[in-house]
């Protein structure tokens, strides 16, 4: 019965051997995915887009012709509204939000179903708006 039994955990041996030097080589191949993956990571960090090389003066003004002419409003919501530009990037987003011409015309709706929501959005928006003369349509 020994030599079974001896012959058995020779295998097991034998086996785990070579599951080490698989699991080695795998690791070996995830580090050199994990280099390459950094690499590429590394090169598309320092790529800069050509629109975010623009002055912020000329994005907010690119911004504020991306809305209906003055004294007309846009959406407070949705792709149609100057939130939307805050969704791009961060740099859109600190743009955005310093550009009060953006925030300086709006309609709202007095009885809705999330008048709370519908309340926040306005007050954001008119704090945007800084010193602009407003339209506000109710």
């Amino acid at each position: 019965m020994d030599d079974p039994a001896k012959a058995a955990r020779a295998a097991d041996r034998a086996r785990i051997a070579a599951l080490d030097a698989e699991i080695h080589e795998l690791q070996q191949r995830i580090h050199a995915l994990q280099t390459e993956q950094k690499s590429c990571q590394q090169r598309l960090d320092a790529y800069k887009y050509p629109v975010l090389t623009l002055p912020n003066e000329i994005t907010s003004e690119i911004f504020v012709h991306f809305l209906p002419a003055y004294p007309k409003y846009p959406q407070l919501t949705g792709l149609d509204s100057p939130s939307s530009l805050t969704h791009i990037c961060r740099k859109w987003r600190d743009i955005a939000k310093a550009t009060p011409k953006l925030w300086r015309a709006i309609s709202t709706t007095i009885y809705t179903a999330n008048q709370a929501e519908q309340t926040r959005v306005v007050q954001t928006w008119l704090a945007k708006s800084g010193s602009c003369p407003l339209s506000i349509q109710m």
